[in-house]
Order: C-alpha cells, then sequence, then structure tokens
C-alpha cells in the first residue's frame, strides 16, 4: 500500500462529524457499527466513486466497498442514502436476471435512510441486492445488516445455501465479522490515540505495552498501571501466582547512560522506590542491559541505592535483581511506534491476537452448532467451524492491524 496521506487521515477522523449529521439515530447507530471503511476514502477512490458509481457529488461519502476492476461496483454509504451497485456476469441465473434483462449492464440501486432496512440484506433472495456485489465487497455490510435485522428469529426461513451451499458457513462467518465489530476488536487504538503525539518519548510506551505483552504471552499476570501518571509510581506490575507482587519502571532511552541517568534524581539517589512498592525493577532495553546494570552496581557502591525504609543497599550484586532485560531494543520501541514497518505491524498482530480469537470463536462455534442442527456429523460440523474461524479471524485480523498502522500517521 502507498503511503498514506494527512489529507486522507483527517477524512477517516471527520467521518465520525458526517455520521453525526444524520438525523436518524438508528442509522447512525449502524453506520458507526459497520467500522472503518473498507475502501480507504482518499481523495482519488472518492473521485472514482462519484464518477463512476456514480455518487451525486452534493453527497459526501462516510463508508465504502467497492472494487474498480473492469467495472466499478460495490456498497457505498453516504451522509444521505446506501448505494448499491452490481457486478456483471459472476452470480448464477438467479441473481443476474435483472443483469440480463437490462443488457448485461450493471444496475445501481439506491435507498434513502428514511427507508433503509437492514433485513432487506440478510436473506438469500432475489430482494438481496447486496448479494449481486462481489464477494469481496458484501461480508462486512451484510455481517452488520444481521445485528440489525428484525426477522433474526425467523433464521430457519432463510434458503440454506450460500457459499457453495454452505448456509452455516455463511452464518457463521458474518456473525464472526459482526461480533468482532461490535466488541471492538482494536483495543490498542486508545492507546495509540492517547499517546502517538508524544513526539520525544512515545517510544517508551510502546516499549512498555511490548514488554507487558510479552509477559503474559510467558503466562505472567503482568499489568500496565502507569496511566495514572504517579509521581515516580511504577509502569508496570507482574503479580505472583502465590502472592506477591513486583513493580516495574520502564526506561527506553537512547543510550545506556541517558537511561541510567533518568531514574536517579538530582540529589542522587534512586527515585523508584516508595513503602507500598518497595525497591521497582528497572526494565531497559535489551542491547543496553549489560551497561546499565555495569552503571547501577556503582549506584549501588556510592550508597545511592535505599529500600523503602532508608536503607542503603551495600551489595553491588542486587543491580542483577533490580535491572530488569527487556525483550526489545532501543531502535525495535521507536519502530513500533512509527508505520509501515515490521516491528510496529509485529506489535499490531500481538494486540490483535485476544480480541481476533474472540470474533474466531464466535465463529467457529455459531457454524458448528448450526452444521450439527441440519444434521451433519460431528467431523463436518468441527471442520466447517474451524474454517469459518480462520476466515473470520483473518479478515478481523487485517482490519485490526491495518486501522492500528493508520493511526500512527
Amino acid at each position: 500500500m502507498g503511503k498514506i496521506s494527512m489529507s486522507q487521515v483527517t477524512t477517516v477522523k471527520n467521518n465520525d462529524l458526517n455520521i453525526n449529521r444524520i438525523p436518524i439515530g438508528q442509522v447512525r447507530k449502524f453506520l458507526m457499527d459497520l467500522g472503518p471503511s473498507q475502501l480507504l476514502l482518499s481523495d482519488s477512490n472518492k473521485r472514482k466513486i462519484y464518477t463512476l458509481f456514480p455518487v451525486p457529488v452534493e453527497h459526501i461519502i462516510i463508508w465504502a466497498d467497492c472494487e474498480f476492476d473492469l467495472r466499478c461496483s460495490g456498497i457505498v454509504c453516504t451522509d444521505k442514502g446506501c448505494f448499491i451497485k452490481s457486478n456483471v456476469g459472476v452470480f448464477d441465473e438467479k441473481f443476474n436476471r435483472q443483469s440480463n434483462e437490462n443488457g448485461g449492464k450493471s444496475i445501481l440501486f439506491y435507498y434513502k435512510w428514511d427507508q433503509f432496512n437492514p433485513s432487506d440484506f440478510v436473506y438469500y433472495e432475489k430482494s438481496n441486492y447486496a448479494l449481486t456485489v462481489d464477494q469481496r465487497c458484501q461480508r462486512q455490510f451484510i455481517a452488520t445488516c444481521l445485528i440489525y435485522a428484525d426477522r433474526i428469529t425467523h433464521r430457519e426461513t432463510v434458503i440454506a445455501e450460500y457459499d457453495d451451499g454452505r448456509y452455516e458457513d455463511y452464518i457463521g462467518v458474518v456473525t464472526g465479522i459482526a461480533a468482532g465489530v461490535a466488541h471492538n476488536p482494536n483495543p490498542n487504538l486508545e492507546f495509540i490515540d492517547k499517546y502517538i503525539r508524544n513526539v520525544n518519548g512515545r517510544h517508551g510506551f510502546f516499549a512498555e505495552q511490548a514488554n507487558n505483552m510479552a509477559d503474559r504471552f510467558m503466562g505472567r499476570r503482568a499489568t500496565v498501571i502507569g496511566g495514572d501518571n504517579a509521581k515516580n509510581g511504577a509502569d508496570r506490575v507482574i503479580k505472583g501466582a502465590f502472592g506477591g507482587s513486583q513493580y516495574i519502571q520502564t526506561k527506553y532511552y537512547s543510550t545506556s547512560s541517558n537511561t541510567v541517568n533518568a531514574v536517579f534524581g538530582s540529589d542522587g539517589f534512586y527515585k523508584y522506590v516508595n513503602s507500598e512498592m518497595g525497591i521497582m525493577q528497572l526494565e531497559v532495553p535489551r542491547d543496553q542491559y549489560e551497561d546499565v546494570v555495569a552503571a547501577f552496581a556503582k549506584k549501588i557502591e556510592a550508597g545511592k541505592v535505599v529500600d523503602a525504609n532508608g536503607q542503603a543497599l551495600t551489595d553491588p550484586r542486587l543491580a542483577l535483581k533490580y535491572v530488569r532485560k527487556g525483550y526489545y531494543t532501543y531502535e525495535q520501541a521507536v519502530r513500533m511506534a512509527e508505520p509501515g514497518n515490521i516491528d510496529s505491524l509485529l506489535f499490531d498482530f500481538r494486540t490483535g491476537i485476544v480480541s481476533c480469537t474472540f470474533a474466531f470463536g464466535i465463529s467457529a462455534l455459531i457454524t458448528t452448532v448450526i452444521a450439527l442442527g441440519r444434521g451433519q456429523n460431528v467431523g463436518y460440523a468441527l471442520r466447517e467451524g474451524i474454517k469459518a474461524g480462520i476466515k473470520v479471524f483473518g479478515i478481523t485480523m487485517v482490519n485490526h492491524i491495518l486501522l492500528s498502522q493508520l493511526y500512527r500517521t
């Protein structure tokens, strides 16, 4: 993907303002639950939609899932209504009939918001014009419609065939995506949005979060607690399985000397000590660990590290106890705060695992249960459940990573 311009980012952030212009509250909530536009609303893409769909220029484009291959087709939501432009020649005769009657051309359907009913787009029938769009451009829209469908309790009346005849796969996928949207599959956006403006120190916040995730993946009960900005407080805590907690202060500076100097006050004493937390561990970049341990040992020898009772430590070997090697280097932490590199992509992948796994589980469970209810054997039902879950995990993870990268710009 090409470099994202600031004008494109502004367009994305202004979508909430455009949605709030719509007077119908239920429609506003529907558009919010659709999530981010599946097509990047860049100036060039919007020009294509206005010209090729076509959408009237007085409409403000809020969300789109389109493709511009040989012909423009897809789904577009504006501040005034929803446009659906059918594809040509890729569906069975059941859904191509209107296109054939129209001389083989694609058809543009338009629904004003006061006439819009999500129930019209969840059933496998001729009147569901969302199914005339390429399958790549319909899943997110149909999944969100499914949440709002007023006939959802009568789902058994839906024709049990979709996507090569597997109704359970269809329902499992769209419901899993809907669950991912409804439960916010991108929990680190608030973190990124809060700290990305701190140009000089943001890599420290990313190091803090990344090291905490690494500890959690190792099975430790690790939590980030530094959001309260308490003076000389801990950034993280790891709770022991049988009681007791280890409090951690994370410092990531460009050199080991700067890292050490940051934790000793103007009086020369180690700052991160209090009666509740004791002497906090100093977590440092992986590539600076040995140098920081040596410097910390010298500080102990000089009597500059005291415990909560005011007693100075005397054994320099305690530096190994109170200096903690981070999982990442300083350069890795810097790259995590920037878009478009392997370290920031891996950071976003790790943050997305838990929430995207939730969507995987919902899809797999629903698909398996529906398959069993339709008389399929256990083996088939489990296989279909896992396949649907994998589809949803991939879709929600890609959405999570792309939006997280966009926020960094």
